[in-house]
């Protein structure tokens, strides 16, 4: 006994090691992982995929975990998320957020340490589900990943057994019967508050963006109750979902296998109103369509086109009105040398004047006397000088008329192509300005000077001869290309763009919060530039150094910001679509639900999300968290029976689930008395799910079968319809068929291999559901087999091969001397003759051609036993 405690507790002390270890590698992994944004391993928190996606290492209220449940949480976290490094999309925030449940319930449970957790732990957590969650089985689950990791990991003392979740946790009572779901039906007065919702958001509508969400969410329950069509069904519908076939009205939608969207009926009373929400839900998304397929066809959108070109408008209007002053100065100055150049007298073309004369003619000449500094003075100034010898070393200089004319003429042509530095900063920085010389460098750099003193006279009027000879001016192409790089800022405005240019220009997509190194990175690269741009203060335009943004990648960064919005809500509808199927009871991969539609073809496509505001140039598709939002709100904001006043008590509201519509809509279609094989196909089920939405009494059901019998005898076989075929071939009263109805039909139930006329629910069946036995192995009376439904057929099918089976099996075990297995023969050889006996009437009748004329048969009509035959029940002999 001894060596089995040492056992034990060497056991335990290795489970402590072990986990130390597996922290250790976890740690390690942890730092490679960068789907774990800015988180450390000790955090109380991880921030997973985005900053505002926490992943809370906490109780389930508050509090912190013990310390050994939060490392083993962050160990398994770790496991899961190395395992799906390598695929192609990380799992999302709310899976990996869920996978820590199970470590909290424990710890609400007061467990602490691993040597706590055992097989009593284990029973006694799926008891505290059952007890304690509506839904258990989606917890279940997470508890049984968790406990294989720690049997795969021998982190436990003894490995735990688990059971199969949707046997311990399912839908089913204690005879494997499926029960409709809890909660799920609608009340009456949730029903009449959606229905004062919607005429409250239509009086209330204004076109705003946040209206047109709040039309769209309300008008996704005409889908759902008219149709019975599921959340992630009515969200994925094309743009043109109604059509018409044969003088019918159908309506596409997705199946859960990605093929081309069925057809799926519409019943005449919801037509209109299909119709109707269809063409609002086209009109008020129209423009968001519009702006989705530019960007799908042609990787743009026309707001930002005109407003990139109203940008390059603005500057280019400024640029004409700045050309216009510099060449409107440019003319007054021409006008003014002109004026100012006027010649004292008429010189004739061919005549010569000597020099020491020329202050006879021209406005401003050389006051000099010697020859020297005439020829000097004059020839600066670009006059063509003629020179005569008047001896051996003497000369008189001349010039010609044509020759005064041309200087004259060059000089004006000076002043009209050329402005001083004074008279240029204005027209740059609008505002007037006495300075004759300009700090930038660009203006600097393009400085020319004019030498000569009649070319200084020509640009000032206070001039002085003795004053400098040479003239700082700007030529006007000089000017001009200024004046370009100034307001178009140096650059190719048709392809770059200043980042705060463009923040500006974008304010509710772009903003200094949202320029990180990557947005940054992506638009403009690493390098920064020295550009001009407008400034508010002394002077027009500055010189500044940042980045500039390729307008080709800005366009490009809208295509993918479109494309990652939208992709994000298609995967939360196809988790959303998963879940809504398993649900239904159904298993399926994600994989399975992927459809060939781009977002423009949703027919529910509103303004995007970002950062928690609407923005309607990327258009975005009406995810299943928008409905949620809309209905529920949140912490922080009411839902819309709230926002819009709806008179309805708390309780009303918050009993509102995406699923009701789907469940209000099956009952209906059961009370209407359709069979379950044409409810389950025309809801989108598998044969057999219906059941979990039938949410009609027993009794409800029997009214159903019974209305069906007075209406038509030949439908049904079996002991009752039999006996009202008989009394109407008599001629006996209506009221008396109905009254027999009503005592011989009391309810209408669901069992494993079929239905059931037995009230199950008054009184337990004493052959514990042992249909194809009975109590003589004849079968019982109460079961009926359905002809038109083939779940009846495959399940009549698998307990015939079962037992066949079972009896070979048998066979050999008697045949070795083992008595016991004769009872068990004898049950399997009434089993195999029963189901081989309801097979082949079946095929009989089908045979025969009464299946139209048919619905279904008891097949233990005649021979078989009734649970209450036994003489010490209440029930008669029948």
């Amino acid at each position: 006994m001894n060596d089995v405690v040492n056992l034990i507790r060497l056991k335990r002390d290795a489970d402590s090691a072990g986990l130390r270890e597996l922290e250790s590698q976890a740690k390690e992994r942890f730092e490679t992982m960068n789907l774990l944004l800015d988180s450390k391993w000790e955090d109380s928190y991880w921030l997973y995929l985005k900053k505002n996606q926490k992943i809370l290492f906490e109780k389930l209220g508050s509090g912190d975990l013990p310390e050994e449940l939060e490392t083993l949480c962050k160990v398994f976290l770790v496991d899961v998320l190395w395992r799906q490094r390598f695929r192609s999309e990380p799992y999302s925030h709310s899976y990996i957020t869920t996978l820590t449940n199970t470590v909290k319930i424990w710890a609400e449970m007061d467990v602490e340490t691993l040597s706590q957790i055992n097989q009593n732990l284990y029973d006694a957590t799926i008891v505290y589900l059952r007890e304690k969650y509506a839904e258990p089985e989606t917890n279940g689950v997470l508890l049984n990943k968790t406990v294989k990791y720690l049997n795969e990991c021998n982190l436990l003392n003894a490995n735990v057994d688990t059971n199969v979740i949707r046997k311990v946790l399912g839908n089913a009572d204690e005879y494997g019967r499926v029960l409709a779901k809890k909660e799920k039906m609608p009340l009456p007065e949730l029903v009449k508050a959606i229905i004062h919702l919607k005429w409250a958001v239509d009086d209330n509508f204004d076109s705003s963006i946040n209206a047109i969400n709040d039309k769209l969410c309300i008008l996704t329950q005409v889908f759902q109750f008219g149709l019975g069509l599921r959340i992630g069904e009515v969200l994925r519908l094309p743009q043109n979902p109604l059509i018409k076939m044969d003088g019918e009205t159908f309506c596409l939608v997705w199946t859960e296998k990605g093929s081309m969207p069925m057809a799926r009926y519409v019943p005449l009373i919801w037509r209109q109103a299909l119709s109707e929400a269809v063409e609002i839900i086209q009109r008020i998304t129209k423009p968001y369509r519009e702006n989705a397929k530019l960007l799908e066809e042609q990787g743009t959108l026309g707001f930002l086109e005109n407003r990139l070109s109203a940008l390059v408008n603005e500057r280019e209007e400024l640029l004409t009105q700045r050309v216009g002053q510099l060449d409107t100065i440019l003319q007054e100055k021409k006008q003014e040398a002109i004026k100012f150049w006027q010649l004292k007298q008429h010189v004739i073309a061919d005549a010569l004047y000597e020099l020491k004369d020329l202050h006879n003619i021209l406005p401003v000449a050389s006051s000099s006397l010697d020859a020297v500094s005439l020829v000097k003075f004059y020839k600066t100034n670009g006059l063509e000088i003629t020179t005569k010898p008047t001896g051996a070393k003497k000369s008189r200089h001349y010039a010609t008329g044509t020759a005064i004319t041309s200087m004259v003429e060059k000089l004006i042509e000076n002043r009209a192509h050329y402005v001083t530095t004074r008279e240029f900063l204005p027209i740059c920085n609008s505002f007037h300005t006495t300075s004759k010389r300009s700090k930038d460098e660009l203006i600097n750099q393009s400085v020319e000077s004019l030498t000569g003193r009649l070319n200084r006279a020509t640009f000032f009027s206070e001039y002085e001869l003795k004053s400098a000879s040479k003239t700082a001016v700007l030529s006007r192409k000089s000017a001009l290309d200024i004046l370009q790089r100034y307001i178009r800022g140096g650059y190719d405005n048709k392809k770059l763009i200043p980042i705060k240019d463009l923040e500006e220009l974008l304010p509710e997509l772009f903003n200094q919060k949202s320029a990180s190194k990557d947005y940054v990175k992506k638009l403009c690269g690493n390098k920064q530039f020295s550009f001009y741009k407008p400034s508010s203060g002394s002077r027009d335009f500055v010189k500044v150094k940042g980045y500039l943004a390729d307008i080709e990648k800005v366009k490009a960064f809208f295509v993918s910001e479109y494309e990652r919005m939208n992709y994000g809500v298609e995967k939360e509808l196809l988790e959303c679509a998963k879940a809504e199927y398993e649900q239904d009871g159904i298993e399926i991969s994600s994989k399975s639900f992927s459809i060939k539609q781009h977002p423009s073809e949703y027919l529910f496509l509103r303004g995007g999300m970002r950062g928690g505001k609407f923005y309607e140039h990327l258009p975005q598709i009406m995810g299943y968290h928008a409905i949620r939002y809309f209905f529920m709100g949140n912490d922080k904001y009411d839902g819309a029976f709230r926002r819009y006043g709806i008179d309805i008590d708390n309780h009303i509201t918050e009993s509102w689930q995406s699923h009701k519509g789907r469940h209000w809509q099956t009952t209906s279609l059961f009370r209407s008395g359709l069979a379950e094989l044409v409810v389950n196909k025309w809801m989108g089920r598998t044969t057999g799910q219906g059941e979990h939405y039938d949410h009609n009494t027993g009794s409800e059901r029997a009214k159903v079968v019974g209305g069906a019998m007075l209406q038509d005898t030949e439908r049904f076989l079996g002991a009752v319809p039999e006996k009202i075929k008989s009394w109407k071939e008599h001629d006996i009263p209506v009221s008396n068929l109905s009254q027999h109805l009503s005592d011989s039909l009391k309810s209408v139930q669901y069992s494993p291999l079929g239905y059931c006329t037995r009230d199950l629910y008054l009184k337990p069946c004493e052959f514990n559901l042992r249909c194809l036995t009975g109590n003589e192995g004849k079968g019982c009376k109460h079961y009926i087999y359905d002809l038109h439904d083939p779940s009846h057929r495959e399940k009549i099918s698998v307990e015939r091969d079962r037992s066949s089976l079972e009896l070979s099996r048998l066979f050999e075990v008697y045949e070795r001397g083992v008595e016991a297995a004769k009872m068990h023969i004898e049950h399997h050889m009434c089993v195999l003759r029963n189901t081989t006996s309801i097979l082949d009437n079946a095929e009989m009748i089908l045979s025969d051609g009464q299946l139209e004329d048919l619905q279904d048969f008891m097949p233990f009509k005649k021979d078989g036993s009734y649970p209450d035959d036994c003489p010490f029940q209440c029930g008669g002999d029948e």
